[in-house]
């Protein structure tokens, strides 16, 4: 099974858990008719799909546990709307599933990673009420000082594969 990560995300089969705000889950999704299926187009950096580990070009399969693979684009984006709270979305990345098929392995929820949603980053500093939030997000070594474990853990994430790297990831 393929392994990995991109832009600090894990790839293979994953579950992901995307809590649902005010406009939407952070994502845009578009139908590969080369491939059959609905796949990600766009994650939007901060936004609820980003921190559940939701990647660009993702084949999404499974909206709280209904198969979408042979759905319309829209009876699949009505499905993922529908309800309210978080959503369940399984989803493989394109290498990964590459990958599965090639070997004729199936591609079944029960091999998926469960993914924890990753809190939004905070930032905390002792600057000066004057200072702008610009210079404060310009401010490097402040912030590589507030998260010293995700960065700990992050280098921890590439010396492993996808699935033991999982329970480092999802301490983050």
């Amino acid at each position: 099974m393929a392994s990995g990560k991109e832009g600090g995300a894990l790839k293979g089969l994953r579950l992901l858990t995307i809590n649902r705000r005010t406009k939407g889950f952070g994502f845009h999704m578009f139908t590969n008719k080369a491939l059959k299926g609905q796949y990600i187009k766009a994650v939007f950096p901060g936004e609820p799909a980003d921190l559940a580990g939701m990647l660009n070009s993702d084949h999404v399969l499974e909206v709280d546990g209904v198969d979408v693979t042979e759905m319309t684009h829209m009876e699949v984006v009505e499905q993922i709307r529908s309800g309210t709270g978080p959503k369940k979305i399984l989803v493989i990345d394109m290498d990964t599933e590459r990958e599965m098929v090639a070997k004729g392995e199936a591609i079944d929820r029960k091999n998926a990673v469960e993914m924890i949603p990753r809190s939004a980053a905070t930032e905390e500093t002792d600057a000066p009420p004057e200072e702008s939030a610009k210079e404060k997000a310009l401010n490097f070594d402040d912030m590589t000082k507030a998260f010293p474990k995700g960065a700990i853990q992050r280098q921890k994430i590439k010396s492993r594969d996808w699935k033991a790297s999982v329970a480092v990831y999802n301490d983050l």
